[in-house]
């Protein structure tokens, strides 16, 4: 994940942060025990246990709705969840927590106004932002865009605050001292907050000096801003400056920063670069960064694009790799073409992954096509993958089809399989039949599953089955 934008001002500010979990205490507690409640999870927080603080932080706000604490506790939920997100390594759980750690600072913005965390909601939310920016969420960029001020305040820094206020006043006086700042600034954190400050300035003047500090830098991480914040920029000069940049460029982290940055311009420019790069690019990262990005614009020529770079790749990887990337175009296109490769690759691995993808696209036409090739399907682990797919799909029909299947099915690691995926679709149908099965399947390994599955719902036929079970 991309270093956030705000990271020295998080770091200075910690030691603060830290000394005021420790020792404020909100006045007037309406609640007899939410002081109680709340000191445990600040113990989580202290031992960075962030699964467990963010369960307990929402346990409490749930219970203590009316506590002088909410204010706090939607602070440090959010703070949680962002740095859970860093230790994870699933797309998509990062942006989940991201923008619900979004959604509680925007709470605690909107309905605290007295707030004591505000200050640090806002650089918080900043963060967390540019996160969400650099995993494709660009309606995020908002609020990238709202607080060039904060940082400056926050760090005492008045310097900065004073030529952020200046460039909105008279930008011709405040433009040079920025650039100088930018050229010849010794402090990297100074070069950092000019750059954040300038790119907010929509002027063409702006491009050159972000290229300046893209190519000549002597910090990467000053390097990888300027770059960040010309794809943020959106125009014809800024993509093409950026092309530039790539096609000039050896270092192998900033080149992915320059893809990402690439990516973030809806131009057919910006498109025909990042195929290109899938195409020609000899390095095996940057051409699976691009075809990912490719994937996650909204452009209608994405699907052709990429399944034309599929079928002529020879590499099974690869190939793996654009299928996620056709399965993220949100087109009938697009998933004609996963039908396709489900059923004509010669790869099992690839077969699969085009499954797996299908699955997640929800209709009863695809969920019918997962049923058709599983009866057709002879290779068994095609046919678990399938099991799968159909138990992930919301289609009416798959918890019928599973259980049919399972009547049919003379292969007892299949039937295995289909009592997992059952257990998966969470639905009333398929919790019956394991509990059917949990007292009536003659094969006792069998019957070991279903029970052991049917602990795990949440279902309360299932706890009074397994009691009655457990009173034969």
């Amino acid at each position: 994940m991309k270093k956030m934008i705000l990271n020295l001002t998080r770091l200075l500010m910690i030691p603060v942060m830290v000394a005021t979990l420790m020792f404020t205490t909100p006045l007037n507690s309406a609640e007899k025990n939410d002081k109680a409640e709340f000191k445990k999870a600040k113990k989580l927080i202290y031992e960075k246990d962030w699964a467990r603080a963010v369960t307990k932080l929402k346990e409490f706000q749930k219970k203590f709705n009316k506590s002088d604490f909410l204010d706090d506790s939607l602070y440090w939920l959010s703070y949680s969840m962002s740095k859970m997100s860093t230790e994870l390594g699933e797309r998509a759980v990062k942006i989940s927590l991201n923008e619900e750690a979004i959604k509680g600072l925007n709470e605690l913005l909107n309905d605290f106004k007295n707030s004591s965390w505000l200050e640090d909601a806002k650089i918080l939310r900043m963060e967390l932002a540019e996160s969400l920016s650099g995993l494709g969420k660009r309606s995020y960029r908002k609020y990238l865009r709202s607080g060039a001020s904060a940082d400056a305040e926050k760090e005492g820094n008045v310097k900065m605050w004073a030529l952020d206020a200046l460039l909105q006043m008279d930008s011709d006086k405040a433009f040079p001292i920025l650039k100088k700042i930018i050229k010849s600034n010794k402090d990297e954190s100074m070069r950092e907050k000019a750059l954040f400050i300038i790119s907010q300035h929509e002027d063409k003047a702006v491009i050159p000096v972000l290229i300046d500090a893209a190519k000549s830098d002597s910090s990467s991480k000053v390097r990888e801003k300027a770059v960040f914040w010309l794809g943020q920029m959106e125009t014809k000069e800024s993509t093409k400056a950026i092309i530039n940049l790539y096609d000039n460029e050896k270092d192998l982290s900033l080149r992915k920063k320059l893809i990402f940055s690439i990516s973030q311009n809806e131009s057919d420019a910006a498109l025909n670069k990042l195929v290109s790069i899938a195409k020609n690019e000899k390095n095996y990262d940057l051409r699976k960064s691009a075809v990912f990005w490719v994937g996650q614009m909204d452009n209608d020529k994405a699907a052709d694009l990429l399944f034309d770079i599929y079928k002529k790749s020879n590499d099974p990887k690869f190939r793996k790799d654009l299928v996620f990337s056709i399965s993220q175009v949100d087109s009938d296109e697009a998933l004609k073409k996963l039908i396709s490769i489900s059923q004509n690759d010669k790869s099992t691995d690839v077969r699969a992954r085009a499954i797996f993808q299908i699955g997640q696209h929800d209709s009863e036409e695809n969920a019918k096509y997962l049923f058709n090739i599983y009866k057709k399907e002879q290779n068994m682990n095609l046919k678990e993958k399938i099991l799968f797919s159909i138990s992930q799909s919301d289609s009416d029909g798959s918890v019928r089809f599973l259980i049919d299947m399972y009547k049919q099915e003379k292969n007892r690691e299949l039937k295995e399989k289909i009592i997992f995926n059952l257990a998966q679709c969470d639905d009333e149908k398929g919790i019956k039949f394991i509990a059917y099965l949990a007292k009536n399947e003659k094969d006792p390994g069998l019957r070991k599953k279903a029970i052991f599955w049917l602990g795990q719902t949440d279902s309360d036929e299932a706890i009074d089955i397994l009691k009655d079970i457990l009173d034969d």
